[in-house]
């Protein structure tokens, strides 16, 4: 992996950003709040995002009272992005929002794919999900916090996060190892060949 580029506590998010539904204005605007309420905390962290961004979330940063904690660092290939998560101290995970009003849902029906890669690197996670659901479920389940979109709340989880006070168990991770998933496909391909094979056996009889 390439040297970390700060000595500074490290927040990443990788992955894409849209303009609906998942957004990175309300992390931004939590930095700021953080900030205000915690002077002492400038300088001693940065937010690097990797991936593609939205017109809507350079506005977000660009309206930042503290926008040098903010980096972003483009698109970079998956590879790549497995050792850059594993340089950081924390990772962000911005899952959609949903509501019952304007999609029928109450909760988010959604697990990111990008939970898996998080869970590989034992890296802390900063969830920015809604409360129900199974991103929700499985950051609880590995010691990780849960924040919604109240600005407030997020503020207070990222400082949980740069105190350096949640403990994660990266065990939830064993059921996702490539190992195991493996082990579970190699199953499934004996099962059709015993299958194929029985079907041929009464065919012939």
């Amino acid at each position: 992996p390439a040297a970390r580029s700060t000595d500074r506590f490290l927040l990443g998010h990788f992955g894409t950003l849209y303009a609906v539904k998942r957004k990175a204005e309300v992390l931004f605007r939590a930095i700021d709040r953080l900030l205000q309420i915690y002077p002492e905390y400038r300088n001693r962290f940065l937010l690097e995002l990797y991936g593609s961004t939205t017109a809507l979330d350079a506005a977000a940063h660009a309206a930042m009272r503290h926008r040098d904690h903010v980096a972003f660092r483009g698109q970079v290939g998956y590879v790549e992005s497995l050792a850059r998560m594993c340089e950081m101290d924390a990772l962000v995970l911005i899952d959609a929002f949903f509501s019952v009003e304007e999609d029928g849902l109450a909760y988010s029906p959604f697990l990111p794919c990008k939970m898996v890669d998080y869970l590989g690197a034992k890296k802390p996670i900063v969830g920015i999900t809604m409360q129900d659901g199974p991103c929700a479920d499985l950051l609880r389940a590995s010691g990780n916090l849960v924040a919604d979109e109240r600005v407030d709340r997020v503020a207070f989880v990222l400082k949980r996060y740069l105190d350096r006070k949640v403990p994660v168990d990266y065990s939830v991770a064993a059921p996702y190892s490539h190992e195991r998933q493996v082990a579970q496909m190699q199953q499934l391909v004996d099962e059709l060949l015993s299958e194929k094979a029985a079907a041929c056996t009464r065919k012939s009889a």
